[in-house]
């Protein structure tokens, strides 16, 4: 994609499009953009000053986002990514009270949207599941601790997510739809998990460090297998600025060297100028002898 200023992005399920919030260096707003296999770009929200992590539906043509007019008071809003100009449609059973809330995920069988909202009592978020059809809302992980990121296997049968529950960020497994064990994936502090195609592992950021991998045993008992060392991150910011494509190809979005901080503050330090310039620039064309 052309460079920019990429917060999130995901690969619809058919593997034929991305949707990403793309941030604006002049308002400080973030709109929804879709790209197409040959990197042709529609912008799909417009009223909303604030759009950002957007979700596919199963059918890959309605997408859903965190929008509003602030952050962080943003709700889930449903729209049809189809090119056409629509406005966007807050989802039904959401609390409005309880914000942020942001779309995370849909399940399987495109019943349910999966979310994460802030619990206001106790200051921390919970994940919550709404029927789609009916603006039904359940409650799937409630504690005094955050659980966030929540992402559902393609066979439906398993929830990752990520908790503080051990004073630091980890991935966990559950089962889903209705929670059960929780199952502790990373051994040391980690985030932003994804499932592989096949439901069979679970990749996920270990934060500072790499990209890592581990294998989701479920007979006879659900248990983590191997885990083992991707690449490097230090290029890429991870974050949800990455997807897992339905070929098993990731998708990331890279820190471009070349590209000018979003404040402008960036600071070039060159180390042995003097001798640079008098390499680079014949005798006389520097101004004459003296120093410059």
């Amino acid at each position: 994609l052309a460079e920019g200023f990429y917060e999130d992005v995901d690969i619809s399920p058919d593997g034929r499009r991305i949707a990403a919030s793309m941030v604006a260096e002049d308002s400080g707003g973030a709109a929804i953009v879709v790209f197409d296999q040959d990197g042709n770009r529609a912008r799909v929200t417009y009223e909303e000053a604030w759009a950002q992590k957007p979700v596919w539906h199963v059918d890959s043509r309605d997408l859903f986002f965190a929008g509003g007019t602030s952050m962080p008071r943003v709700s889930p809003y449903r729209i049809t990514a189809d090119g056409a100009i629509r406005a966007a449609a807050p989802v039904p059973g959401v609390l409005a009270e309880n914000t942020p809330a942001v779309p995370e995920a849909v399940s399987s069988d495109g019943r349910e949207l999966i979310y994460t909202e802030m619990n206001r009592e106790r200051r921390d978020y919970d994940v919550v599941a709404v029927d789609l059809e009916r603006g039904e809302r359940r409650v799937l992980l409630d504690s005094a601790f955050n659980e966030t990121l929540p992402r559902i296997s393609p066979d439906g049968q398993l929830l990752a997510y990520v908790s503080d529950r051990e004073g630091e960020r980890r991935v966990y497994v559950t089962t889903y739809p209705q929670p059960g064990a929780h199952l502790q994936v990373s051994a040391e502090l980690a985030s932003y998990p994804h499932w592989s195609p096949d439901g069979g592992r679970l990749y996920y950021h270990r934060e500072g460090a790499d990209a890592a991998v581990a294998t989701i045993e479920r007979r006879p008992e659900l248990r983590v297998g191997a885990r083992q060392k991707l690449f490097n991150t230090k290029r890429f910011s991870l974050g949800n600025g990455w997807d897992l494509s339905p070929d098993g190809r990731f998708l990331m979005t890279r820190v471009a060297s070349d590209v000018e901080a979003p404040d402008g503050a960036r600071i070039h330090v060159v180390l042995g100028f003097g001798e640079q310039l008098e390499r680079e620039m014949p005798a006389g064309r520097a101004g004459g002898s003296g120093r410059r």
